[in-house]
């Protein structure tokens, strides 16, 4: 019973010396920073590849808001990454990466989370997620992009599928049209009930929303071992918000949906 209490004793005053030598700090009673404030770290749609804000780093070329490929030296180099389906450059960042690090260091070393992770590594609302801009040939950002990161730890993961709600709410709740998409091949319920929804909104007529929101189990998941045991982690649980100008066409759902007038929260 002690040697656990040992190791987080030692191990919790050596976090906050590191912590302290990367540069954080944070007043007594802080609250985790608003990511939605002004945009997100100064990014808005219109900016040119050569005049984007300070404080990103780690680019590197998209891949549909997966784990992100070639490195990148700059946002400049946006046309070493191929078009996507839509025609953009997709480029991805990073902010705050070290102190991710050292969040999930200690995690591996302790086995508790540690008070630093909420505010450190790239996050909205507190969800780990691969964030991207989409720039059009001139170079300018016609889009945004935020999907929740499938390498995150699993007690992340399994929640990921909030961070939906959560932009809805930020973003004029009551002006979203969602639609209920039916599950494909192979793909099951959790339990009795699944969630797989699209929201579209557009906010401040300025710029277009849409957010997918998805919980159920992939195909061959069935949430239980061969012996019968419980098997955490068989579901697909994620996020996925995307911010596009006005001028951009959006494609159509390829899968039928069945329409809702708002939002639900199962």
């Amino acid at each position: 019973m002690g040697t656990p209490f040992r190791r987080t004793f030692a191990a919790f005053p050596a976090a906050l010396l590191l912590a302290a030598a990367l540069g954080f700090s944070l007043p007594a009673g802080a609250q985790e920073p608003d990511p939605f404030t002004g945009e997100i770290r100064g990014l808005k749609l219109g900016l040119k590849a050569d005049a984007m804000p300070a404080g990103l780093a780690r680019f590197a070329c998209g891949k549909d808001g997966g784990p992100p490929t070639k490195p990148l030296k700059a946002w400049t180099d946006f046309k070493e990454c191929g078009k996507d389906a839509m025609g953009f450059f997709e480029v991805a960042f990073e902010y705050d990466n070290v102190g991710n690090h050292l969040a999930d260091l200690f995690f591996e070393e302790v086995g508790e989370q540690l008070w630093l992770d909420k505010y450190t590594g790239t996050k909205l609302a507190g969800h780990p997620v691969v964030m991207s801009v989409l720039f059009d040939d001139a170079g300018v950002v016609q889009g945004f992009r935020s999907v929740t990161d499938s390498r995150a730890r699993l007690e992340q993961r399994r929640i990921s599928n909030m961070l939906a709600v959560v932009v809805r709410n930020h973003y004029d709740p009551l002006n979203w049209v969602c639609e209920t998409l039916p599950l494909e091949r192979g793909q099951q319920p959790i339990g009795n009930s699944y969630i797989k929804q699209r929201c579209e909104t557009v906010y401040r007529n300025d710029r277009r929303m849409v957010v997918w929101r998805n919980f159920y189990r992939k195909p061959g998941q069935t949430g239980v071992t061969m012996l019968g045991d419980f098997a955490d982690g068989e579901w697909e649980s994620s996020t996925r918000w995307e911010v596009w100008a006005l001028s951009v066409p959006l494609p159509t759902p390829a899968a039928p949906v069945v329409p809702t007038t708002r939002p639900t929260t199962p």
